[in-house]
């Protein structure tokens, strides 16, 4: 019983520190601040168990094709 009432606690947790970290995020400058976590706000007791993955770097062809299709210019971070 008392762990039904913790999850339904961190439940209705979980959807405020999502909106909180939302909110944060759109009015954050995004050259001065790094992206907020929900977890920065609240920590709840599955915060341990993410599961970190791994992004694939773009192929050089993979940015000419977006560039094509986005008609923009992509700038790496380095400015190049």
């Amino acid at each position: 019983m008392q762990e039904a009432r913790k999850f339904e606690y961190e439940s209705s947790w979980d959807q405020t520190r999502n909106m909180m970290a939302l909110i944060a995020n759109i009015v954050r400058d995004p050259k001065k601040t790094p992206a907020f976590k929900p977890s920065d706000f609240k920590r709840l007791s599955w915060d341990g168990d993410v599961e970190r993955v791994e992004v694939e770097i773009p192929t050089p062809e993979r940015i000419e094709y977006l560039k094509r299709r986005f008609g923009a210019t992509i700038k790496k971070k380095n400015g190049k």
